[in-house]
């Protein structure tokens, strides 16, 4: 669940935002950068109103979702187990993608090469933050590491969690330190060949936990007791 100072900050990182889109509205050019290749060249222009209203109604409509997911039925309940870890993840979110925004209207025209390598730094960051609090969420059908063996079982899904969320942190610094280091096309490598790991990984690890914990003979899922 979102706390309501939580609500708060994702409204003033929203009302942020719009005042970002109003000043690139008025001080862009007619003409702007608003996507970029793998090679970190312009591959689309844009009106500056792109920049500055589209992207905040995108960004408003994000926050309205994850502040309202807490509250879908039954599945808004079980994620709502999670208490103000969901909420931090929520921030986290919204906070990147104002931090991007801001990248692509002060960066994008001046120097698109120096817009994307910040563009997926910031990335990193958010996927580490994420990563740190993914251990903290409880078993939910929204949210998290969803397999059928993590699904099925509490004790599966935290142990799942707990190491796949050190492993996004890993993977989140390594996206970091790519878009520091490495040419401009390596931070979104790294990014792809991460996911896949990941998702073999859990794959595979959620299997084994949940096919020994059936060998265990006792029919009803465990739960780690904390």
């Amino acid at each position: 669940m979102i706390s309501r100072a939580q609500q708060l900050i994702l409204a003033a990182l929203v009302l942020g935002d719009a005042c970002l889109g109003l000043i690139a509205i008025w001080k862009l050019p007619d003409r702007v950068p608003v996507h970029w290749n793998f090679q970190g060249e312009v591959d689309r222009y844009g009106s500056p109103w792109e920049l500055g209203f589209l992207v905040p109604i995108g960004l408003t409509l994000l926050t309205a979702l994850l502040v309202l997911l807490p509250h879908f039925g039954s599945l808004g309940q079980a994620l709502s187990r999670s208490g103000n870890v969901y909420g931090r993840i929520a921030i986290s979110i919204v906070l990147a993608m104002v931090a991007i925004h801001a990248a692509t209207v002060v960066l994008g025209r001046r120097d698109p090469l120096d817009a994307v390598r910040t563009i997926w730094i910031i990335f990193g960051l958010m996927w580490m933050a994420i990563g740190n609090w993914l251990g903290k969420i409880r078993r939910n059908a929204l949210m998290g590491i969803r397999t059928p063996w993590t699904l099925q079982s509490d004790f599966v899904w935290e142990r799942t969690h707990r190491i796949g969320g050190r492993l996004e942190v890993a993977h989140g610094l390594a996206i970091l330190l790519a878009g520091i280091f490495l040419p401009v096309w390596a931070p979104p490598a790294v990014f792809l060949v991460g996911v896949l790991g990941l998702v073999i990984w859990a794959l595979f690890y959620s299997w084994s936990l949940g096919r020994a914990e059936a060998s265990d003979g006792d029919p009803t899922p465990r739960k780690t007791t904390r």
